[in-house]
């Protein structure tokens, strides 16, 4: 996940470098530029609230998997913390395990982001916006 993420991340910062010179971009473009704002505000930690390993893998990844794509950026901190213990309190085991140094397999990660996008309805603004699911396993966290 580590080089994974590193990797995101910078081309996330080299296409928001470049959106900065006022050229035209698209839709996909705006979109990858949106998750990326979105990644960096999940990788802030506050302030004497630091989190577990097994929280922050959880929010990272919901938001490279495109669950906070229609959370307003403003709101994806605290989305991010619901996430992560609606994660640990629906799969425990997997928590425990990611603690433990174990790699997720493909079951305990959709089962981790099946329990963060059932507790992150209450953040999109309306019944509309669900979390993009066409997205799920575009980026790799």
């Amino acid at each position: 996940m580590n080089q994974t993420l590193r990797l995101y991340y910078a081309q996330f910062e080299e296409l928001e470098t470049f959106a900065r010179f006022g050229t035209q971009i698209d839709a996909e473009t705006r979109q990858r530029l949106d998750r990326g704002l979105r990644v960096r505000e999940i990788l802030k930690q506050r302030e004497h609230h630091l989190l577990e390993v097994a929280d922050q893998i959880a929010a990272l990844l919901a938001a490279t998997e495109g669950l906070f794509d229609a959370i307003p950026a403003d709101r994806v901190s605290d989305a991010g913390l619901h996430a992560a213990r609606a994660a640990r309190r629906t799969c425990p085991e997997i928590c425990d395990a990611i603690e433990g140094g174990a790699p997720l397999d493909p079951a305990q990660r959709a089962a981790l982001i099946t329990a963060m996008q059932a507790a992150l309805t209450g953040f999109y603004p309306d019944d509309s916006h669900s979390p993009r699911r066409e997205g799920v396993g575009d980026a790799d966290a």
